[in-house]
């Protein structure tokens, strides 16, 4: 019994339907019968797709002359849902028989305990037509024309009932089936009924209408509830999920998201899923589509702001692209902020050569790496071009590299080139390579021009190579004109016994003096 009433409420449902032939003929290639046959006409002629309207063509079927009743049946091989029936018929003078024609739908081959669904009721010959467009909505397996002549309703009807079908086209679709000529579509979740052409009729709590079919609500609807027709959530979304279909990520703009993709989200969001901006974005801003950043936080740098800056740049700034600093901290030089060079004095070099501002005490060049001439005094030099300033006593030079004379007196001489400032005892010259006169007092002589500073006892001269006068006493004279000192008699007199000075030469005895 619940079987019938499912093809009872279909039938109902389906009845009342503005009808479209827009499924496919179903009767196409089934098995048919008939209540009698002339000749070689059977009842399969009407089933075969040939549509030609006269009996030479073998397209007909014919059933036997001299009945009152005849009857042609299509097994449709499955419960089906019928729209309308094409009936072409024999064109050839005898549409009188056709004339009076019903049609009934049933489940069984016996048609008579099924429906009628159409009977003909033209007025007139004149208004007959070999091809039928019938109307005749149902639900059925088996389909059935009959022809009854038992009493003639008309006149002009023919006395024998006879059908000569040239081709039955049954449209509809099998039972859950729908479609646009083929009947290629499955009616899932109907509510009641599924149209042969349009599907569905409704759908039940928790579907909506998809095609014609019934598909599941958006999964994340509130309690499964939906429009039945839109699929729109009716009570809003899950957690996490927005749109009018919940189907967007909560951040997005859109409301339908057919592919569970935005194409727009809010401010601090980007991609398909509006993934949030990286943390790194300067401020959560970034491209809606790459997520690449507009800018960088302090300290980041890179398209999504990960990559952390050098840890020397100044404020800890750095170049979004490269991540090169765009200036670095005291000490430190370059677009990585490389530590200034380790000879550079107070660790202070250009922040952008990494050239030092001066080198520690031993080094120069630009970079403070080279190290100063091993003689430069107190381990000073240029830093240009790393001559000594002043060289350690021995040396002279612009590197030190030569060694003062042996006779330069403390080892000192002149840094440029070389001459001794001052020699030791017994040399002179500019370089102390030349000895000094003999008797020289502590043989020390005058280092520009040999002469002696003092002359030894008993000498006298520029060089001290003449002798003192014979009698002078003690030997002392004059080391310029090399008269003998002071006055015989006098205390410090100097001359000689038995001598006295009359031209301070001590050549002549005294004659007033006695002797003492």
């Amino acid at each position: 019994m619940g079987f019938y009433r499912y093809l009872l409420v279909i039938w109902s449902v389906v009845w009342t339907l503005k009808v479209v032939n827009a499924s496919e003929n179903i009767a196409s290639g089934k098995a048919t019968s008939q209540s009698s046959t002339l000749g070689g006409w059977g009842s399969s002629n009407a089933v075969d797709g040939c549509v030609d309207t006269f009996m030479g063509s073998n397209c007909c079927t014919h059933t036997a002359i001299g009945h009152t009743e005849a009857s042609w049946q299509v097994d449709l091989q499955t419960q089906s849902v019928i729209e309308s029936v094409n009936i072409i018929y024999r064109d050839e003078g005898t549409l009188n028989r056709l004339a009076g024609y019903e049609i009934y739908l049933s489940n069984a081959q016996d048609w008579t305990s099924g429906n009628r669904c159409h009977k003909d009721t033209t007025a007139a010959l004149a208004s007959m037509s070999a091809t039928q467009n019938v109307q005749c909505p149902g639900v059925t397996r088996y389909l059935t024309i009959y022809n009854d002549r038992r009493v003639k309703a008309k006149p002009w009807y023919s006395n024998d009932a006879i059908l000569e079908l040239c081709e039955v086209q049954v449209n509809g679709c099998p039972v859950g089936m729908y479609g646009n000529g083929n009947c290629a579509h499955v009616c899932m979740n109907c509510l009641s009924s599924c149209d042969t052409t349009s599907g569905c009729d409704d759908c039940g709590a928790g579907y909506h209408k998809s095609g014609g079919s019934c598909v599941p609500c958006p999964s994340n609807c509130v309690g499964n509830k939906c429009d039945s027709l839109s699929g729109a959530c009716s009570d809003g979304c899950n957690a996490g999920f927005t749109g009018m279909w919940c189907r967007c990520p909560v951040n997005c703009k859109d409301t339908s998201c057919p592919t569970g993709q935005c194409t727009d989200c809010n401010d601090g969001y980007y991609g398909p899923a509006c993934t949030p901006c990286p943390s790194g974005c300067s401020p959560d801003t970034c491209d809606k589509t790459s997520g690449h950043c507009v800018q960088c936080d302090a300290g980041f740098h890179g398209s999504f702001c990960r990559q952390p800056c050098y840890v020397n740049c100044k404020n800890n700034v750095c170049n979004q692209d490269n991540g090169q600093c765009t200036d670095c901290n005291d000490g430190y030089y370059g677009p990585a902020c490389t530590p200034c060079p380790s000879g550079c004095s107070t660790d202070t070099c250009d922040k952008t050569s990494g050239h030092c501002v001066q080198c520690d005490a031993g080094f120069h060049g630009s970079f403070c790496r080279q190290p100063c001439y091993v003689n430069c005094k107190n381990n000073v030099c240029n830093q240009d071009n790393g001559q000594c300033t002043e060289c350690d006593d021995g040396f002279y030079d612009s590197f030190c590299n030569q060694s003062c004379p042996v006779n330069c007196k403390n080892n000192v001489c002149n840094m440029v080139n070389g001459q001794c400032t001052e020699c030791l005892a017994g040399y002179h010259g500019s370089t102390c390579t030349q000895t000094c006169p003999t008797n020289c007092k502590d043989n020390i002589c005058i280092q520009g021009n040999r002469f002696c500073t003092e002359c030894a006892v008993g000498y006298h001269g520029d060089q001290c190579d003449m002798n003192c006068p014979f009698n002078c006493k003690d030997k002392f004279c004059n080391q310029t004109n090399g008269r003998c000192i002071g006055m015989y008699c006098e205390t410090d007199n100097s001359c000689a016994s038995l001598y006295y000075e009359i031209d301070l030469t001590c050549t002549e005895q005294p004659t007033a003096c006695a002797f003492m």
